[in-house]
């Protein structure tokens, strides 16, 4: 595992606690990281499979807390997708009622309830 750390105009690349080699951007630090490797430990660079942790001082853990808000949220609004077209079809199959009401119960237009039903 390769650390990258910001400095002013870049990044360090860091090995355990020595830096390894520099970038400028993280996009070019897996190649340039494992470039610096095979120079130092021999081989090819193909040899490395380089992981990048990019450390941010703790700003990287907040963007990992949020990535993970955003694919719950995600769930969340798949399941509750799931049920409204559930609910949809109930209006339609069990109540019997015509579009034009189901849209209406359900405060949409009636060509979105159609679509609902159809999905």
């Amino acid at each position: 595992m390769i650390i990258a750390r910001r400095r002013a105009r870049g990044w360090d690349l860091v090995d355990g606690v020595e830096i390894l080699t520099q970038t400028m951007t993280l996009t070019a630090a897996a190649p340039a990281a494992a470039v610096a490797l095979a120079a130092v430990r021999g081989g090819e660079p193909e040899d490395y499979d380089v992981d990048v942790v990019v450390d941010l001082a703790g700003t990287e853990k907040k963007v990992q807390e949020i990535k993970d808000q955003m694919l719950r949220a995600q769930a969340e609004l798949q399941r509750a997708a799931t049920e409204w077209r559930t609910v949809a079809a109930y209006l339609r199959d069990v109540e019997k009622l015509p579009a034009s009401d189901a849209a209406v119960v359900l405060g949409i237009s009636a060509g979105r309830y159609s679509q609902l039903v159809r999905s």
